[in-house]
């Protein structure tokens, strides 16, 4: 069907995972029109990856990066793809942070942080031993703080919600902000 998607999926539809499809759309200047794509990505935000390294061919990737109008980066170190960030920002390390959720890469949907009864796998919560260096800040409560002060309150809390499974008593409430302890 008509691509909806930069990464292209809905012209593989067979595919479990696209995402080398989006570099090299972006890639190539007026492809994403040719296709009927009804718009282009004018901001790419990432967060501890880089694509130069871990993506497909890196000379692609970079090309597809020229195209971006504005990048931030969520880093530890300089690599090759912050090297074309407009705004790179210190990302705590995992000894420097708090981290509740586990995302599972095989099904791409579950974000639990342990076992069910009956599972044999469990994620374990990831607690801070040290505090950060300078202005690093785990790059999860930055992307939270950003949600919120672009007025995306309601919308964060209830895809958070159904993210992470949370029903009754434990879902956020919709019109309230919560720091990523609270969460």
């Amino acid at each position: 069907r008509q691509p909806e998607m930069v990464d292209l999926l809905e012209l593989f539809p067979l595919a479990f995972f696209s995402g080398t499809m989006m570099w090299l759309q972006l890639s190539q200047p007026g492809l994403a029109e040719r296709l009927g794509l009804p718009y282009k990505p004018e901001v790419y935000i990432h967060c501890r990856t880089n694509p130069m390294a871990m993506g497909a061919d890196p000379a692609v990737i970079a090309e597809a990066l020229k195209h971006i109008g504005f990048q931030i980066s969520l880093a530890m170190y300089h690599d090759e793809t912050t090297a074309f960030a407009d705004l790179v920002l210190p990302d705590a390390h995992g000894l420097e942070r708090l981290g509740g959720l586990a995302y599972d890469t095989y099904t791409k949907t579950d974000y639990k942080s342990a076992a069910r009864p009956g599972e044999q796998w469990a994620f374990n919560l990831q607690q801070p031993v040290v505090a950060p260096v300078g202005e690093a800040r785990f790059w999860g409560e930055v992307l939270i703080e950003l949600a919120y002060r672009v007025g995306l309150v309601e919308e964060f809390n209830q895809a958070y919600n159904v993210l992470c499974g949370l029903t009754r008593d434990l879902r956020l409430k919709l019109d309230r902000k919560y720091t990523w302890p609270e969460m």
